[in-house]
Parts: structure tokens; C-alpha cells; sequence
């Protein structure tokens, strides 16, 4: 009850876990991961997955969207618009976790 009472006390705003340029980079770095399981997917199936469910990237805030035989992955990062196209360079996005190292 004690515990309780302190926390309704605290007040304020919650702390900041993650600053913005580490937020930015965890979404880039999560499109990186996700266009490597769709990589992975499309060769052992032949085909891209319907939805980034299939590959187990359905609740990480990413959208997908197969476009003929290519598939584009848009995101809002540090408030611009950033879009992956299937055989894109991914150097971007995989170097995002070097950020996330503290």
C-alpha cells in the first residue's frame, strides 16, 4: 500500500528511456531486420509473405507492401518519410545499431 501511495505521489512525466536519435535508429534497425526475414521467407517459400505476420514482425509499428515482384517497407524516421525497396542498400539500416550500443 505503501508503494502504491508513493507512486501515485510521483507525479510529473515518465522518465525518458530511449532519446530520439535512439528511437530513429531502433526503427531503422527493425526495417533491417524484417527485410532480412522477408529475404529469408521469400527464398525458402519462392514467394513474399502476405503480411509481415508470416515473418513475425506483425506488431513492431512496420508496414509492408508487395509491389509486383518487389516489396516496400515505409517509415517516418526523425519525422521524414524513409522507405525500404526490397534490394535497396541496407547499409542505413543496418548500421543504425551501432547507435543503440551504450
Amino acid at each position: 500500500l505503501a508503494l502504491l501511495g508513493w507512486n501515485l505521489t510521483r507525479g510529473g512525466t515518465p522518465p525518458v528511456v530511449f532519446t530520439p536519435t535512439e528511437l530513429d535508429a531502433g526503427s531503422r534497425f527493425k526495417i533491417f531486420l524484417a527485410a532480412q526475414a522477408l529475404k529469408v521467407y521469400r527464398d525458402s517459400t519462392g514467394t513474399w509473405p502476405s503480411s509481415l505476420d508470416a515473418v513475425g514482425f506483425g506488431n513492431e509499428g512496420l508496414t509492408y507492401e508487395v509491389v509486383d515482384t518487389t516489396y516496400v517497407i515505409p517509415a517516418t524516421i526523425g519525422g521524414a518519410p524513409v522507405f525500404y525497396r526490397s534490394g535497396d542498400n541496407l547499409d542505413f539500416f543496418r548500421d543504425a545499431s551501432r547507435e543503440l550500443i551504450r
